[in-house]
């Protein structure tokens, strides 16, 4: 072979593994794909928004997709707006607020996000996200959430029954808009909260009255019977307790409600995208329409509790929460937004270690009508599945019928158990 022949063959060489060994350029999957238990194993190496779709689906989501039917629709990212009032109170917290190394309290919060700078490599990096999670999320100054649904649905058999709800909360730290500033008295109560059953009718006017303190002391909760008309004080330790017919524990509202300094601990488990339902599209209740009344879930075909929404690429803290020793669960894994702090997913273990519950919560923006800067970011629905009992609960609510009201002027001296009797009477 001439010397050129062999310079030939060495360059033919180099070029053919130069090909062979370059990485594969993954297929990038269209919006407006549905992901489902066909066509899941061919999707999952293909791209969206530049990530693997395998790496977009935490595992106990892929197995929701192949055991349980879940489908999956792909939407691109919307970003939300971000309230002035709320920024500038972050940035104020840059130098304010404080992380006590002893007690895990946070010190100097009055409002905005507590702790908009997370280090990974921070030791506490895990607790202050949590923190971010509980205080600064763009939930308004007050909620009264008057048409809140809630769904019990056996994954066998389908819907059990249905009760019907309204819920009011006042807080009284974190407030934008209020004119007596962000803190309201002392600053030991951060909200007050009423729940008023309204459907079934044998149960209507029952409720509860709970205030959430912000020194770390357990919650004071009255609840108001209706069938016998007395009020009686219920532990503030039912933070921890299973709350029934649900499939909820008590600080599984809204995924993780507990003050945070009640947990043993927390861990960054990592930093990544995620689908999750952050832009809810779909009607969640239509009690006066003929036909589907809670499109956003699919109630006639197993497990029945499906949510039939869209899905989106987001960037999330996934975080390890060990509860107290007594607690039912041995640990969370939370999947909170690393923007705007409120969590999408949360999967719970038992104290063997093995996976027991998962939690989604979908958000919708809303803007108020009276301040065009003012941007809240709130659930019309979310479900609790219990995947070892094969049960569901499945709560929802929709401001297409004036189901939301924030800032509605609702004050904290509104709120006690008169309101609850007198409401649900009215009701």
């Amino acid at each position: 072979m001439s010397a050129n022949s062999k310079i030939l063959s060495t360059f033919l060489a180099i070029i053919f593994f130069a090909v062979v060994s370059a990485p594969a350029f993954s297929e990038e999957v269209a919006e407006g794909t549905v992901i489902d238990a066909a066509n899941l194993n061919k999707l999952s190496s293909q791209t969206f928004e530049g990530e693997t779709i395998a790496s977009l689906l935490p595992k106990t989501i892929q197995a929701w997709i192949r055991e349980r039917g879940l489908k999956i629709e792909l939407v691109h990212t919307t970003p939300y707006p971000k309230d002035p009032k709320l920024m500038a109170w972050t940035e104020k917290n840059r130098t304010a607020v404080k992380l006590n190394s002893k007690t895990k309290k946070v010190q100097g919060w009055q409002a905005g996000i507590p702790f908009p700078d997370i280090d990974p490599d921070d030791p506490d990096a895990a607790i202050k996200i949590v923190y971010n999670m509980y205080y600064g999320k763009p939930r308004g100054d007050s909620q009264d959430l008057s048409k809140v649904w809630t769904i019990f649905v056996n994954g066998k058999d389908g819907v059990e029954r249905s009760r019907h709800e309204r819920i009011v909360r006042v807080f009284m730290k974190g407030l934008l808009r209020h004119e007596e500033g962000p803190v309201l008295g002392d600053g030991n109560i951060l909200e007050k909260r009423v729940g008023i059953l309204l459907s079934p009718q044998d149960q209507r006017g029952e409720g509860s009255y709970l205030v959430r303190y912000d020194d770390g002391r357990l919650d004071d909760i009255i609840a108001y019977p209706v069938k016998t008309r007395k009020v009686r004080r219920i532990s503030g330790g039912t933070w921890m307790d299973p709350s029934p017919p649900t499939d909820f524990v008590g600080d599984d509202f809204v995924i993780a409600s507990a003050f945070p300094a009640w947990y043993q601990s927390y861990r960054l488990l990592a930093k990544k995208k995620i689908l999750v339902v952050a832009n809810s599209q779909n009607p969640n209740w239509r009690p006066y329409k003929t036909g589907d009344k809670h499109p956003s879930f699919d109630l006639k075909h197993p497990p029945y509790w499906n949510p039939t929404d869209k899905w989106e690429p987001r960037e999330v803290y996934v975080v390890e929460a060990i509860p107290p020793e007594n607690h039912p669960y041995g640990k969370k894994i939370l999947y909170i937004d690393a923007d705007n702090w409120n969590p999408y997913i949360g999967e719970y273990y038992d104290n063997e270690g093995a996976y027991w519950k998962i939690a989604i919560l979908s958000y919708r923006l809303f803007q108020l009508k009276d301040d065009p800067e003012a941007w809240i970011v709130w659930p019309p629905w979310s479900v609790n599945v219990d995947w070892q009992r094969n049960h569901a609960t499945i709560v929802l609510d929709d401001s297409a019928l004036e189901g939301y009201a924030f800032n509605s002027g609702v004050q904290p001296k509104d709120l006690n158990v008169q309101f609850i009797i007198k409401e649900g009477k009215k009701n």
